[in-house]
């Protein structure tokens, strides 16, 4: 089941989304920059997400379990105007490659189309040869932007991949 994200799910929404960053970062950034990523201030961080009309948040569910997640804006770029973004996508690692992400996939897209954005970006990690082949095959190309993500101990390149 794949439903819109409430208040009341981010501390679910941040356990998964902590989680996730750890699985599938683990070869790209720092442990102990991935040890200090912290539930609770994910968790405040999505009540804010939530509470806003920038962003819709998806969550989906493998019968009653919270599996994966996206979320949805317009272009946070500064050439993005009239673009819609995927800001995010992550799943439990015991669910990749079951075809899930796909199914969320097609609902954000559709989603995306019925806001009336005809382009779609997002950003992924040069060293993500995972996400980038997933992207790929939904139709997604690297369009030539770069820039670096910097958080505290961690540091490395992001592409922008996108899709008319």
């Amino acid at each position: 089941m794949i439903r819109s994200a409430r208040q009341t799910d981010c501390q679910k929404l941040a356990e998964l989304h902590v989680a996730s960053w750890r699985d599938a970062y683990a070869d790209i950034l720092p442990k102990e920059f991935l040890d200090m990523l912290n539930v609770d201030k994910r968790s405040a961080g999505w009540k804010r997400v939530l509470g806003s009309s920038e962003s819709k948040v998806f969550l989906h569910f493998n019968e009653s379990n919270l599996v994966g997640f996206s979320a949805i804006c317009p272009s946070r770029d500064e050439d993005g105007e009239g673009v819609g973004e995927i800001g995010a996508i992550y799943y439990r690692k015991y669910v990749w490659g079951a075809g899930l992400a796909s199914e969320l996939m097609k609902v954000i897209q559709t989603e995306l189309l019925d806001a009336g954005f005809r382009k779609v970006t997002l950003w992924v990690f040069r060293e993500n040869a995972r996400a980038q082949a997933f992207y790929k095959k939904h139709g997604f190309a690297a369009d030539g932007t770069e820039r670096k993500f910097e958080r505290g101990t961690a540091c490395c390149d992001e592409i922008r991949m996108a899709r008319s």
